[in-house]
């Protein structure tokens, strides 16, 4: 219940704790996309910076590199990268996965299901202009397929209903790494394609 404003320092969200509780350590996740809270430098405990889009913001990651006692990364590449922004303590992990109560058992036959090919994700051409030239091909091909378009929301059953009833489910990410809507997909017994390299240590070819 401890809200944050933007022009907080982090010396004010300390204070704001239960009186006599300091941590023993602070996990930033995400923040590449909000407020880095001035003063987290001097932090009497490690601080550590789980990222996924630090690509997007190169100034706020080099900012991150330097400060963090340690960042948590989603694959080699990344590691790379990241490294030579300044940061150390640098270490490569998947921290999603599929809830045991999200996981499809009663999977429907691929021929029965209502969607060819399904897409769900934000759409913008700033950001992601690549993904909405992918988009117009999908689109091309929806005179001889059955097409689902739409970005997610915030509810996390009417997501896994879409891949439920998808067929094929692609998946990209820019650095090659694995994403979350790749075990989600396959969690809904969807056939999915990935072209990243990170997939492919996780499932055993020709088997899975």
């Amino acid at each position: 219940d401890i809200k944050c404003r933007p022009e907080d320092t982090f010396e004010d969200i300390l204070s704001r704790l239960p009186e006599g509780w300091v941590p023993d350590i602070c996990i930033c996740t995400h923040i590449d996309w909000v407020f880095i809270p001035p003063g987290i430098e001097k932090a009497g405990f490690p601080i550590i910076n789980i990222t996924a889009d630090w690509d997007y913001r190169i100034a706020i990651a080099k900012a991150c590199a330097e400060i963090f006692d340690m960042t948590i990364v989603l694959g080699d590449d990344s590691k790379k990268a990241v490294e030579s922004l300044g940061a150390e303590n640098v270490y490569p992990f998947h921290y999603f996965g599929v809830l045991k109560e999200h996981i499809h058992n009663d999977i429907d036959s691929i021929k029965e299901r209502k969607f060819d090919i399904s897409f769900t994700g934000s759409i913008n051409d700033v950001s992601h202009l690549d993904r909405s030239k992918w988009l117009l091909r999908l689109c091309e091909l929806s005179d001889r397929y059955n097409i689902y378009i739409n970005y997610p929301g915030s509810s996390i059953d009417e997501y896994l209903d879409i891949l439920k009833k998808s067929k094929l489910v692609f998946t990209f990410h820019r650095r090659g790494e694995l994403q979350l809507r790749f075990t989600d997909a396959t969690a809904q017994g969807a056939l999915v394609l990935d072209s990243g390299r990170e997939t492919a240590k996780y499932f055993n070819a020709g088997e899975e």
